[in-house]
């Protein structure tokens, strides 16, 4: 009896999952639709709300216009946060006033659905000047992976304030001295990321360990850049804030 209710269970469970998964596909496949076929950001916008308008739930189906922040050299990252049915999607964007060059969709529950394109026509000369600012050998793939990593800005964060698991390994870096480490960490598309390095290298400088100059100028030029960053405070994740 015991093995026939164990076996219900899992027949339950399995069609139950099924049905969800159809149900996330349905939205996903809406969502790469609308953002396979249009280059232009507020056109995208205007589509992304109108399939909003489509659920009876508005309360609980949202698009969420969560980032714009500048990534050099008159580039930005939008992110947006879509909700349907309960399905959670991340929209990344690379624009230029009004036009897409790089798009990502993906969703946290079903990693097998995805989406990215980029131009690499459009984006060639931005990052051919990235690599010389940066000194770095980034690739169009690094830039991919990169702009769609969903990271909080944060040393310490939840309750009892630990250390995070970026702020955990920033912390090895500085006391082994890793300037290098650094310093690729420093040439990340990621504004979180490199906003770690630039902690990192502060605290070297606490411990009076110096590093090359050119590594101080990138670190004056993100300063005074400022990109709006993810962070926590206390056990508050995703705010949306500038740091310097």
């Amino acid at each position: 009896m015991k093995k026939l209710f164990l076996l219900l269970t899992f027949f339950l469970v399995s069609e139950n999952y099924a049905q969800t998964e159809v149900e996330a596909e349905k939205n996903f496949q809406k969502i790469k639709e609308i953002l396979s076929s249009e280059n232009d950001f507020g056109k995208l916008k205007s589509k992304l709300d109108s399939v909003k308008l489509t659920f009876k739930d508005q309360r609980n189906n949202f698009v969420d216009y969560y980032l714009n922040r500048s990534i050099d050299f008159g580039l930005d990252h939008n992110r947006i946060r879509v909700q349907f049915d309960t399905w959670q999607y991340q929209i990344d964007l690379i624009t230029k006033n009004d036009s897409i060059y790089l798009k990502s969709l993906k969703t946290e529950y079903f990693k097998k659905y995805s989406f990215e394109n980029l131009n690499k026509n459009a984006l060639k000369d931005y990052l051919e000047k990235r690599n010389l600012f940066y000194k770095s050998n980034k690739t169009y793939k690094d830039l991919l992976k990169e702009i769609s990593l969903d990271e909080i800005f944060a040393m310490y964060c939840g309750d009892g304030s630990p250390y995070t698991k970026e702020g955990l390994k920033i912390k090895k870096l500085v006391e082994n001295g890793n300037v290098e480490k650094l310093k690729k960490i420093l040439s990340s598309f990621n504004c979180e990321r490199q906003s770690f390095a630039v902690l990192g290298f502060n605290l070297l400088t606490e411990k009076k360990v110096d590093y090359p100059k050119e590594y101080k100028k990138l670190i004056k030029h993100l300063k005074e850049r400022n990109s709006e960053l993810q962070i926590c405070s206390g056990c508050i994740t995703g705010l949306i804030e500038k740091v310097y």
